[in-house]
């Protein structure tokens, strides 16, 4: 399989992750006890996808840096391909982060009397910490201080931090470790796994099994042996569909609070094994999960863009609240007659907004960035690579 070609089943389970996402979000657009959204707070909870999330960008990146990094190891192009790494990393990463961090600030001074948008000094200390790749250390603080809501500016941003740390870290400890890198990502996973990480715990804020397991996936598939599990069971709709439902349900309801604090302990690592078990089922590339369809094209353009909706989705909801705050008369009161409404207008915002910024941000400044590390790479090195391994939110 070509290291970079796309595979249709990862981009579907990053829409499957990212659909988790905004279901578990919506009791902030929604904010009224009506919204159902409360009503399966009793036997699970939404939080999942991200480590979903997590598990495909272990894999994604591993699968196209991991073996050039082990190939290089002990020579100075390890650090070219660090460089090239980082750099594609940046133009991947930064620019969306950096646009709608900078929307959130301007709309914090701009729409500050509607009483939707963070004020702007904490607006601003949010930007900081994410630009500096510390969202979830920031978070981590305002929870443990009683005060979530003083980082609401961004708070999807945290796991984009703690991704960028694990990618800072990946090739200085491949330089380390060489082939003793899986062994320290397998430490990684069993230290965490028995580990109880309730949201708004420090743990929680650092989690970083699924991507371990993703990164083991990825070194996994590199071997022809991998061949032979292959679930083509899941070729068949009567097994894939069930199997798929199982998995989600499974997701679903180990995020529960109570679950994770009392009844399983050890649920991330439960949750994170789930999503290997699922990434590592698109892996092979076959349609198990995507299938084909109308729903295949939907999975597939959410999946391709999920990057800029898990993002956009968080400031399309004060967008929101402000536009219906502008339109309706001065002290109407909102409740679940206007659901709907909310709920429309904020899939229309961050539908429209998300694909206008894959198209003019995110791929031309990814291929910017990618023309950039092959100038590092030299040309030599562009057309022929090292062997890798077995692509994200990445």
């Amino acid at each position: 399989m070509e290291p970079r070609s796309r595979i249709d089943d990862i981009e579907a389970l990053r829409a499957i992750a990212v659909i988790f996402t905004l279901v578990g979000h919506l009791v902030r657009l929604i904010p009224w006890s009506s919204n159902p959204i409360y009503a399966t707070g009793k036997y699970g909870a939404w939080w999942a996808g991200v480590d979903l999330f997590f598990c495909i960008s272990g894999f994604v990146i591993a699968r196209d840096i991991i073996g050039r990094l082990e190939a290089a190891r002990n020579s100075r192009q390890f650090w070219r391909v660090t460089a090239a790494f980082w750099i594609k990393r940046i133009f991947r990463i930064w620019p969306t982060s950096w646009l709608w961090m900078t929307v959130i600030l301007v709309a914090s001074i701009a729409l500050r009397k509607t009483d939707t948008f963070a004020p702007f000094p904490q607006a601003l200390l949010d930007f900081t910490a994410s630009a500096i790749q510390m969202q979830n250390f920031h978070a981590w603080i305002c929870a443990s201080s009683g005060h979530l809501m003083q980082c609401d500016a961004a708070a999807p941003w945290w796991s984009l931090s703690l991704e960028e740390q694990f990618y800072i870290a990946l090739p200085l400890t491949t330089l380390l470790l060489g082939k003793r890198l899986r062994y320290a990502l397998l430490a990684i996973v069993a230290v965490q796994f028995f580990l109880p990480r309730t949201p708004g715990s420090f743990l929680y804020y650092i989690r970083t099994n699924a991507i371990a397991l993703g990164v083991l996936l990825a070194m996994f598939r590199s071997m022809p042996s991998s061949l032979k599990l292959e679930p083509t069971f899941m070729s068949k709709k009567t097994y894939a569909i069930p199997v798929l439902a199982v998995c989600l349900l499974l997701l679903f309801m180990l995020a529960n609070a109570k679950t994770t604090r009392e009844v399983t302990p050890s649920a991330t690592g439960l949750i994170a094994s789930i999503s290997l078990l699922l990434v590592g089922t698109a892996s092979y590339n076959r349609n198990y999960i995507a299938r084909t369809g109308i729903a295949h094209k939907a999975l597939l353009w959410v999946g391709s863009r999920s990057y800029a909706i898990y993002l956009i989705h968080w400031p399309m909801m004060d967008f929101t609240h402000a536009f219906w705050r502008y339109v309706e008369p001065a002290g109407t009161t909102f409740g679940s007659n206007y659901s709907m409404r909310f709920f429309l207008v904020w899939i229309a915002l961050t539908a429209i907004a998300a694909e206008l910024n894959y198209r003019f941000i995110e791929m031309p400044l990814r291929h910017r960035g990618k023309k950039i590390a092959q100038k590092i790479m030299g040309e030599s090195n562009t057309s022929q690579r090292a062997p890798t391994t077995c692509q994200h939110i990445s």
